[in-house]
């Protein structure tokens, strides 16, 4: 736990690949901080463009100490790539970051003051902003999230996303994340969303912090790999979706379960595993509870026997939400 009067350290952790075009624009939005990281760690996947010489040129006149490491052949690809930075971080958190965006200038000094004034927090996700080539608004804001708020582990799927750009998190979690992403601890689809697994390895170590500022101006391109909008749902696919991500939290807190109650072996998690496990059945429990509203053939029968009171994690709002889900599949308008 970081004590409030301790200021931080913050690495930027940056992977590369034939990044030319917009590297060197990111790195000045980096050095143009008003309060600068600690630590650049970039970490290159072979390019073969002029990705390294920007480097070397950037660390020729820029004041932030910078690391560059190759990553290996035998690992490439974005994953790898990104896990290789963070394990040559060497301070308190890590900022994510890609090598074609642009960062407002007050996002470490926002993300850094946030983090001392919330010591339990290991994850902070932040909103960013779509543009184009040229920065130009897109008119697209993302995450979708209302107001600042601090969330607790498992992280639901309708209430937390982010990209990772939009993220820094505890060095503590790194060994979770390379574990997680790599399906030394099979999660399901969270092992298949490097993102995802960071907002679930963080979670397990601490507190999750919604911040309600833009932070980062997220630029799509030719090359881009996500798109910059979010499809509209309606609220019969809503239900279905909600129900596969109850039952996705289920199979990762089993997954989590089995994980933490295997004896002798060497696990990333290095608080009390007796006192977590109680924590990971705690909350199985309930999504399990949560999971057969949806599964029994007698739905109104089920859910007269469970009081709200019953659904201690989440408390009523989120059993609610779940109750109106269930009986729109009960009255077979979801398939």
């Amino acid at each position: 736990m970081i004590k409030a009067d301790k200021k931080i350290s913050i690495s930027v952790a940056m992977a590369t690949y034939n990044g030319q075009r917009y590297l060197f624009e990111q790195l000045m939005s980096i050095n143009n901080q008003l309060d600068l990281p600690d630590e650049i760690v970039i970490s290159d996947d072979n390019s073969n463009d002029e990705t390294i010489n920007i480097i070397n040129k950037f660390k020729s006149i820029s004041t932030i100490p910078l690391k560059l490491v190759i990553n290996s052949k035998e690992k490439s690809g974005v994953i790898y790539n990104f896990l290789n930075a963070f394990k040559n971080c060497n301070s308190d958190f890590i900022c994510y970051c890609d090598q074609d965006d642009y960062w407002e200038a007050d996002k470490i000094s926002t993300l850094r003051s946030l983090l001392i004034q919330n010591p339990t927090v290991k994850l902070a996700v932040h909103k960013s902003r779509s543009v184009n080539e040229k920065l130009e608004d897109l008119g697209v804001v993302q995450p979708n999230f209302k107001d600042s708020a601090l969330v607790k582990f498992p992280a639901y799927h309708d209430d937390l996303w982010g990209f990772g750009h939009q993220m820094i998190f505890s060095v503590e979690a790194v060994k979770l994340i390379e574990d997680i992403s790599t399906k030394k601890i099979d999660l399901g689809d969270v092992s298949t969303c490097f993102d995802l697994s960071i907002i679930v390895a963080s979670g397990m170590l601490g507190d999750i912090l919604l911040v309600n500022q833009i932070l980062t101006l997220f630029r799509r391109h030719g090359g881009s790999l996500t798109l910059a909008g979010k499809e509209k749902k309606s609220i019969v696919n809503n239900a279905e979706r909600n129900k596969q991500n109850v039952k996705a939290l289920v199979d990762q807190l089993e997954a989590l379960e089995e994980y933490i109650g295997q004896s002798g072996q060497s696990k990333a998690i290095t608080f009390n595993d007796d006192l977590y496990l109680i924590s990971i059945r705690q909350k199985l429990t309930y999504y399990q509870q949560i999971l057969s509203l949806y599964k029994s053939k007698n739905v109104f029968q089920l859910v007269s026997k469970i009081k709200v009171n019953d659904f201690k994690y989440k408390g009523s709002l989120f059993f609610l939400k779940q109750l109106f889900y269930v009986l729109l599949l009960a009255f077979n308008i979801s398939k």
